[in-house]
């Protein structure tokens, strides 16, 4: 037989393996495909069956349109919660048709994920005072129960009064190098109309102005748009409070320590993943094995991260042990990862090291970005309300040849030198925290534009969460769901929810909802701060950020410090994403990653 023969006869048995082959192995393993699908049909109609059982089915709800397995009957997550074009106007909209409490779809929009969904001030007050499950996580926002409120009694002094106030000058230090640098910047750049001071991280974008001699004198001479990277600033004072040493971001200093965290945060903030995001409809541990480049890029940033902690855990631990044997008197310390390691010297009060590092994580992930992203927001709101920013440089006026040219003496190393709050720096500290207009404005930015546009609770056992008003069903009757008020001692009853149900709470919605702010909700008003309703004051309760103040004043400096110094004007429209945090863009722009420009008229 002739070679040619043999590759023919070769040849056609490559053929028939491959045909049969590939035939025989979709049969094979089709079957298990077909059972899997007939088992979820069954179980789809044995869950529909069990529905009227459950009372949450009875909750009302908007029919969708959307297709999954089949079409879905009430709207899902993204309709009610994630986007920022939509919860304005739809929880309003939605509790004028259905009531205070909802239902909607969860993850995948398969119907056997229903949630509830609740902007009843009554509701949000009980589940912010009780235990409720959040995320898998060891960090202090996460945690339950006693772990929790060890947790809270450990880092307390970090985010106290006094640490608050000890902290200040670093607020003031962190504030007036950024707008020193700024200046400098601009300055070589003096040349040019339009530039673009270019910055690793982005934030809206102002110009600057030239010495003059009144406020009132603000003459037209250009237009200039730099990116301002205050999310450099943020990130170092908390590295600060975190650490107690300098990840000199300000300055663009490689920092292998503050690049992971950066790399890390960056790398979450990647919305357009597909393989990432059908990772959340698996288990975790199933999830972390998908080969997928955002996975891939945390877990190496967190490898360099808990290397770089451990390290700087040895280096504490051996000061915190000459302190002991020296018999040196420790004082007032607010740096959170002493407090941390500290509180290990008590035998009740013992974190581990992954404890203590989910802790730092919690706070470096919970500030990274929504300190950055409020005073974004705040300035773009100075750039529509020409009054508004009008009325705070005349009450910063009495403060502003301090604000523009005070000189921080001292190194910046560590949060420790930064711990004196007295003689010029002090007394501006008390002033600038004494001006009410400057806190209501701060205030209604946080409103407008709230750092977390939706948490959600999981129900850790059989509950009934207390209503302000019966809820009713699609057709207008009481809800199987509801319980009157022999089981709540309120008039209005509650809403029985089973244990492992979701609830979420849309902050985004709930800020701008009329029936809670009056008539004027969607109003820009500082001033409805001298006198809020009755419903908006409600206990913030277990879980409310512990650094809130702490947050406020350092927002309240960096936007003292750059009002007094430039303008703000001319601001493209924007829009907000919603992904972690609310940030903003340029309207329309979004895909391409335009960042908003706020144009600055410089002064003669």
């Amino acid at each position: 037989m002739s070679t040619g023969s043999i590759a023919a006869v070769l040849g056609n048995i490559a053929c028939f393996v491959l045909k049969y082959g590939t035939i025989w192995l979709a049969l094979y393993f089709g079957r298990y495909l077909v059972t899997l699908w007939v088992s979820l049909q069954i179980y789809l109609f044995l869950w529909d069956h069990r529905r009227p059982l459950q009372e949450l089915s009875s909750i009302p709800a908007r029919p969708s349109h959307r297709w999954t397995f089949r079409r879905s009957t009430t709207m899902g997550l993204t309709e009610v919660s994630l986007s920022p074009q939509l919860t304005p106007k739809l929880h309003e909209e939605y509790e004028k048709l259905y009531g205070k409490t909802i239902k909607f779809q969860g993850m995948a929009y398969v119907s056997f994920d229903q949630r509830l969904m609740t902007v009843d001030p009554v509701s949000i007050n009980y589940i912010a005072l009780n235990p409720f499950a959040g995320a898998d996580n060891q960090g202090i926002f996460t945690t339950e129960g006693e772990m929790h409120r060890k947790l809270r009694r450990v880092i307390a002094p970090a985010f106290s009064y006094q640490s608050v106030k000890n902290l200040t000058p670093l607020f003031f230090h962190k504030s007036f190098e950024y707008h020193r640098r700024f200046r400098a910047q601009v300055s070589r750049l003096s040349s040019s109309l339009e530039s673009h001071l270019l910055a690793c991280e982005w934030t809206c974008t102002i110009g600057l102005d030239e010495q003059r001699s009144t406020l009132s004198e603000w003459p037209v001479r250009a237009c200039r748009i730099f990116t301002i990277p205050y999310r450099a600033s943020t990130d170092s004072s908390l590295c600060s409070l975190g650490f107690g040493y300098e990840f000199h971001s300000i300055q663009e200093e490689t920092n292998t320590f503050y690049d992971a965290y950066r790399c890390m945060f960056n790398a979450l903030r990647q919305v357009e993943n597909k393989l990432h995001n059908l990772g959340l409809f698996f288990p975790q541990w199933v999830a972390n094995c998908l080969p997928d480049a955002r996975t891939k890029e945390v877990k190496r940033c967190r490898k360099i991260i808990e290397v770089e902690t451990r390290a700087l855990f040895a280096k504490r631990r051996e000061g915190i042990a000459a302190e002991k044997a020296a018999g040196a008197t420790v004082g007032k310390d607010f740096v959170m990862l002493n407090l941390l390691l500290r509180s290990n010297e008590a035998d009740s009060v013992y974190l581990t090291e992954s404890e203590i590092i989910a802790q730092i994580d919690s706070i470096m992930f919970a500030g990274h970005d929504t300190t950055s992203m409020a005073i974004q927001w705040a300035l773009w709101e100075l750039t529509r309300y020409p009054p508004v920013q009008a009325r705070l440089r005349a009450e910063l006026a009495p403060l502003v040849p301090i604000l523009k040219d005070f000189v921080p003496a001292g190194p910046s190393e560590t949060g420790h030198k930064y711990a004196d709050l007295t003689g010029e720096l002090g007394d501006l500290a008390a002033r600038l925290d004494a001006l009410p207009y400057l806190e209501k404005f701060v205030r209604e930015v946080l409103r407008f534009h709230p750092s977390v546009h939706s948490t959600f609770r999981v129900a850790m056992k059989d509950d009934i969460i207390p209503v302000s008003e019966p809820v009713r069903n699609q057709n207008g009757e009481i809800s199987k769901a509801w319980v009157g008020d022999h089981k709540t001692g309120l008039s209005s009853g509650g809403i029985r929810i089973r244990k492992g149900e979701f609830i979420h709470i849309p902050i985004e919605g709930m800020h701008l909802l009329k029936s809670v702010w009056g008539e004027d909700a969607h109003d820009f008003n500082p001033d409805r701060w001298d006198s809020l309703p009755a419903k908006v004051k409600a206990s913030p309760g277990l879980y409310s950020c512990p650094a809130s103040r702490w947050a406020l004043v350092e927002i309240k400096v960096m936007l003292a410090v750059m009002i007094a110094s430039f303008e703000f004007t001319g601001a493209s429209p924007m829009s907000a994403h919603n992904f972690l945090v609310g940030r903003p863009y340029e309207r329309n722009k979004f895909e391409k990653g335009k960042i908003d420009s706020l144009g600055y008229e410089r002064s003669c």
